[in-house]
């Protein structure tokens, strides 16, 4: 979990995001240009050709899809599809111009519409959310209702298994090329005002990462799609209890619920269930109808009779608390236990019941714990039988007994439904950059760092000693949660691996006059992070405003008008050396900083040098301090064994280190390449892999189990810059 922290402000403490301050994202070139973006946070990116995930996320015949949609261009695809099996599938899509198409197939025949007028364009972010009910099919499009441009439809399918970015009729295909965020299902078909809020959803939204966000048991999934596939919403569902029979034979049971019914004492410190079976939430499927079930005792006992399949839920549902009911078995094959899914359907409609509930069945030892595999459990049932249900939400415990007889204990579990990603990428973030520094990964080629203080499209090389250039295919924006890339073979070379480690600093710069040089300045002081630009004086004694709060403790600087050497500043760690280079510490020409400023000379033979103050020219310089929680500048010392822990007070997510007693590279590793994957900042190499498991990022910071020189070399000192 990413730490937060809270921010004195002086009024009120508010949370500080990491994640709206640093983000690490992989991307897969294109050849040509390609916004970085997510809606947000991150969004998944599909490639038109292979990209999809599939997840089994069930849900009733009547639910919901919203998700933010991006098209790279309007093509014929879908962005969702639903499938039972292949006979009966629901597909969400546009067409080449921009109408959004709905189709569901059932029972092998096929319906649906296009709606009448263009609403998805290319390029740009839409919020969509489409309802299906056994009545009406219904549309919203960034937030307005566009029903009145599309054919009435309906759809009886309960479904099983869901793909995003394609959809899956015989095999799956329909490519998405886009990218596609936030995607939430749920059992119901939402209201407009509902709609309302999900359209307004953003990264500062505190339910962003809660399945019911509507807490009312209908949230089924939520795919945040922030850097995995995962079913990233969390929620303790309420629990209906249900009964369902095997549709053979005719069946009978008797709800005990409050203490005048119960056969058994309720177990100590648990409440009444209470209520009655629901008559208003019943299935009769499969040439089942209500006529052949009967409710009498107050709606407490349950008759069907013929071979039909039926099933009822509960009045009264729960999610916390500790409560207790009784079944009495009166007869026949029945299935019952308590169910996640708010809406009744049978235990042989498709797989709902079997994952969504905890049940047992009465003529063997057939249970289902949340999954569609069958275990032993208990005992086939005499008629008479009473069967107790103690459940414990809070410790998420379930007690089943027959005759009092304790037969089985099982957790009850947050329902997720994980997807499996096949070629998606995950781009974006939850802020605008200041500084993106890029690096292809699969190729040998230079890094670049492009910084909104300098601009767009003006580039700089850490591997190199060039000075700035301007690449206009490079990136060519800073953009709302990302960046756009152009063509160039840095940035986007097609089909090839990039990482982008991209910095918040403090949006447009400002002018800081608290050094005798003055300086452009965009600072995240919260963040411990600021880029500084300022033309040399030549002069001695020269001192330069940094806009932090406090004062820097490494400072990166490169001339920006000249081929000299990177400058980096370890002020009470090191005295200076060079990014572009694998050097040890050269021991001089240290700066001084405070809490306002750094100093660019002292004396000589430092006075004016080029590097980071010669006369006319410019500079930009990277500063950065540690903050408590979030950001370390530290250092380390090398024991040549394994288990080498370093303790930076939080989980890195991004940790650039270099051996300053001695040669060694600018390394760096990010949680999102993998502990083991590692780029050198001084050099152009496509990434390497260390030994399996030789590098380790912790709850608390990082691991060494190397020996390795530039790592972890006995006696060895290094230095290191680490943000959560």
């Amino acid at each position: 979990m990413v730490n937060k922290r809270l921010i004195n402000t002086g009024e009120a403490a508010a949370a500080f995001d990491p994640l709206q301050n640093f983000e690490t994202v992989t991307y897969t070139g294109n050849g040509s240009t390609q916004k970085i973006t997510g809606y947000i946070r991150k969004g998944a990116a599909f490639n038109g050709s292979s990209s999809y995930i599939s997840a089994n996320s069930a849900h009733q015949s009547s639910f919901s899809v919203s998700a933010w949609v991006y098209a790279n261009s309007l093509t014929e695809t879908n962005w969702y599809g639903s499938r039972y099996d292949s006979a009966n599938l629901v597909t969400i899509g546009i067409d080449a111009s921009g109408k959004i198409k709905v189709f569901n197939k059932v029972s092998n025949t096929w319906s649906g519409f296009t709606t009448t007028s263009a609403h998805i364009t290319a390029n740009t972010w839409h919020h969509v959310v489409v309802n299906f009910t056994s009545s009406d099919t219904k549309i919203y499009v960034d937030g307005s209702d566009i029903s009145d441009d599309h054919n009435n439809h309906t759809t009886s399918v309960i479904y099983g298994d869901s793909y995003i970015g394609a959809t899956n009729t015989t095999s799956v295909g329909s490519y998405w090329n886009g990218k596609i965020d936030q995607v939430r299902i749920f059992d119901k078909a939402l209201s407009s005002s509902e709609v309302t809020t999900l359209y307004g959803e953003t990264h500062a939204s505190t339910t962003k990462s809660t399945t019911d966000i509507f807490s009312d048991n209908s949230g089924v999934a939520l795919y945040q799609l922030d850097g995995n596939a995962n079913d990233t919403g969390t929620n303790d569902f309420e629990h209906h209890f249900f009964v369902s029979d095997a549709g053979s034979s005719s069946s009978s049971v008797r709800l005990n619920s409050t203490d005048a019914d119960f056969t058994y004492t309720r177990p100590s410190g648990y409440s009444e269930w209470g209520g009655a079976f629901d008559v208003n939430n019943q299935s009769h499927q499969f040439a089942g109808s209500s006529s052949y079930v009967t409710l009498s005792e107050s709606n407490k006992k349950w008759d069907k009779s013929g071979s039909y399949y039926n099933a009822i839920w509960g009045e009264n549902s729960y999610s916390s608390g500790k409560y207790y009911f009784e079944l009495e078995y009166l007869g026949a094959e029945l299935f019952f236990g308590i169910i996640k899914q708010s809406t009744a359907t049978t235990i042989y409609d498709g797989n709902v019941v079997k994952e969504n509930s905890i049940s047992y069945g009465s003529w063997n030892t057939t249970s289902y714990k949340y999954s569609t595999t069958n275990s032993s459990q208990g005992s086939a049932l005499s008629t008479n039988d009473v069967l107790g249900f103690a459940v414990d939400f809070d410790n998420r415990e379930l007690k089943y007994y027959i005759n009092n007889t304790l037969q089985d204990t099982t957790s009850l579990q947050e329902i997720t439904y994980n997807g499996t990603a096949t070629d998606v990428n995950y781009l974006g973030m939850a802020f605008q950059p200041d500084l993106v520094w890029i690096k292809i990964r699969t190729l040998g080629y230079n890094h670049y760092l492009i910084d909104s203080v300098r601009g767009a499209t003006e580039i700089l090389q850490s591997n190199l000693a060039d000075a700035e250039s301007t690449k206009s295919t490079s990136l060519t924006s800073f953009d709302t949660n990302g960046f756009t890339v152009g063509s160039k073979l840095n940035v986007n070379a097609n089909t090839e691996d990039f990482v982008a480690w991209c910095f918040k600093g403090g949006g447009a710069a400002v002018t800081n006059t608290n050094g005798t040089i003055p300086s452009t300045v965009s600072a995240n002081q919260d963040a411990g992070f600021s880029i500084v630009k300022y033309t040399g004086s030549g002069g001695s004694g020269m001192t330069v405003g940094h806009g932090l709060s406090s004062a820097p403790e490494i400072v990166f600087i490169k001339n920006l008008d000249a081929a000299e050497e990177w400058q980096v500043f370890g002020i009470t760690l090191f005295d200076r050396m060079n990014l572009n280079d694998s050097d040890a510490d050269k021991n001089n020409h240290p700066i001084t900083v405070n809490s306002t400023t750094f100093q660019t000379s002292q004396t000589s033979p430092q006075e004016g040098n080029a590097a980071w103050n010669g006369s006319g020219n410019e500079y930009i310089a990277y500063c950065f301090h540690s903050v408590d929680g979030y950001q370390k500048v530290g250092s380390y010392t090398g024991t040549g064994a394994s288990g080498n822990a370093i303790t930076t007070g939080f989980q890195p997510r991004f940790v650039m280190q270099k051996k300053s007693s001695g040669t060694g590279s600018w390394n760096i590793i990010d949680n999102q390449r993998g502990d083991d994957n590692y780029l050198s900042a001084n050099l152009s190499n496509a990434e390497g892999s260390m030994t399996a498991s030789s590098f380790h990022l912790t709850d608390t910071g990082f691991t060494l189990d190397n020996s390795f020189s530039e790592w972890n070399a006995s006696g060895g000192t290094y230095i290191y810059l680490a943000i959560a």
